[in-house]
């Protein structure tokens, strides 16, 4: 045991009648910092964020872009209340279409006036944040956090939880021990102390904190190993806890302890994206963070050629077809595009990662000559990557079904349905303000809660339902998001098309 560490337990051990009296005094900091843990840095996303915190702003006001830069109204909010936004904004639905968590990545990002009905809340904010943390947004989320420069407690966690989760906690725990009273519990006390290299002071803030109920006792496990590991050689594995907190993940990945068996919230998986890890857990990594719109197709672009494939099937089959198709395109190697594109179109179709393969390989068709085959295929992925605007591929004119696709990116009024569901989406496309007085589904004063739960309708009831979809496309087009309507309808055609 360290002497420090021990020196502080006895003396907590035989001073515990003392502290059942009153908590510690927080120790102003003595000992110089230890520095923090190198880690291998990464781009994140495709553009880099830079902030500066603002004095004097609307918290919930805050963000990235401002709001006319990303075609959403300013006052987005309208009157809706507080309480019936949080929780549409907040919830995240790992299965949606990547064109609405594009829009809805947008919708969080954009600087939009607070709600009329509250204009000091950061309920708003707390709830942008959740739904970045969810995606594993947490480079976007940081930014926010950084702009609010806000102290208030929901926010300072979240800030703490961004920190741990990114390997970034430097900052957060260096102000946590300026006013330990920000801490948002004693188990991150502990962990600020150690980090800083005051073992003393951790082990006598556990050890106080232990005896008074303070924390709970699956943390003191895991603090007590992180502080001294070699009481622990031949022990047990430590308790395992029903709930999985940033705190006890950082603490189980310091101590090399195995994961719980299970899929790993997104946000946990910036510790699988260092050099370190190996090449595989990486690109599981980045695949899914991808798919949530945390990362840009720069980042999958980036890992699936760092290397050749180490195997074959499941995700090395994917490494493999996307550098077959990106070196034939990158060659205008028409002789071996044909069986790439067709090869892309049915590792990637049913994956979620389409539309990010469609919007990094756009920039390379310039100049490839395609049969028609292939044109249609390469039709498929154009029309994705287009984003609800028309794009200079077209499809063979025999083929009906992306021909509605290419009049619906055109001009929808034009377009000549031949199913139920193409019906639809023409209606929702075109016909918006009637669709909506039939529905009365929402006022103008409302515009921003009738898009997010527009959006719920479709990841809850899927895009199977004709009506639903109708009703969610002119929900949109209603709300002046008439190119999001275009692309969250072009994908539900290609993905059905693929999926036949």
């Amino acid at each position: 045991m360290k002497p420090l560490v021990a020196a502080a337990v006895m003396l907590a051990l035989g001073a515990e009648g003392m502290a059942q009296e009153s908590a510690p005094v927080p120790l102003a900091p003595t000992i110089p910092r230890v520095a923090p843990r190198k880690t291998n840095e990464i781009r994140l996303i495709d553009e880099l964020i830079s902030v500066s915190p603002i004095d004097g702003v609307r918290i919930d006001a805050v963000g990235l872009f401002p709001a006319h830069t990303v075609s959403i109204d300013t006052d987005f909010w309208g009157q809706s209340t507080v309480e019936a936004l949080a929780p549409l904004i907040s919830r995240f639905d790992t299965n949606a279409l990547a064109s609405v968590k594009a829009l809805k990545m947008r919708i969080i990002l954009a600087e939009l006036d607070p709600p009329q009905t509250r204009q000091d809340s950061s309920q708003i904010l707390v709830a942008r944040l959740d739904y970045l943390i969810s995606a594993g947004a947490l480079e976007q989320a940081e930014a926010l956090l950084h702009l609010a420069n806000a102290s208030e407690p929901e926010l300072y966690k979240r800030w703490f939880d961004v920190g741990l989760l990114s390997q970034r906690a430097e900052r957060v725990c260096q102000a946590t021990l300026r006013n330990m009273e920000l801490a948002p519990s004693y188990a991150h006390r502990v962990f600020c102390l150690a980090r800083d290299g005051r073992w003393f002071d951790a082990a006598l803030t556990l050890k106080v904190a232990q005896t008074l109920e303070l924390t709970d006792e699956a943390d003191v496990e895991l603090l007590q190993r992180f502080l001294d590991p070699e009481l622990f050689n031949d022990a047990p594995p430590p308790l395992t806890s029903d709930r999985l907190t940033p705190l006890r993940f950082v603490l189980y990945e310091a101590l090399g302890e195995p994961r719980a068996i299970g899929t790993l919230p997104l946000a946990y998986l910036h510790a699988d994206l260092q050099n370190r890890v190996g090449w595989r857990d990486r690109l599981e990594a980045t695949e899914r963070l991808v798919q949530s719109q945390a990362f840009g197709p720069g980042m999958l672009d980036f890992l699936y050629t760092e290397a050749e494939p180490a195997a074959s099937g499941g995700i090395w089959e994917r490494v493999d077809t996307y550098q077959k198709l990106r070196e034939a395109l990158l060659n205008k190697d028409t002789s071996r595009l044909d069986e790439a594109l067709e090869n892309a179109i049915a590792v990637f179709g049913n994956t979620g990662l389409l539309y990010a393969i469609a919007k990094q390989l756009a920039p390379y068709w310039d100049g490839v000559k395609l049969e028609a085959k292939s044109a249609d295929l390469h039709f498929l992925l154009s029309a994705i990557a287009a984003d609800g605007l028309s794009t200079p591929a077209q499809p063979r004119a025999g083929s009906d079904y992306l021909v509605f696709i290419s009049d619906i990116l055109s001009d929808a009024a034009f377009s000549r349905p031949k199913t139920p569901l193409q019906s639809a989406i023409k209606r929702g496309l075109t016909e918006a303000h009637q669709t909506l007085d039939l529905n009365g589904y929402a006022t103008d004063q409302h515009k921003g809660e009738s898009v997010l739960r527009a959006l719920e309708l479709l990841e809850i009831s899927g895009t199977s339902n004709p009506a639903n979809v109708e009703l969610v496309l002119a929900v949109l087009s209603n709300a002046g998001l008439q190119r999001d309507a275009r692309a969250i309808a072009v994908e539900i055609l290609v993905n059905t098309h693929v999926s036949a």
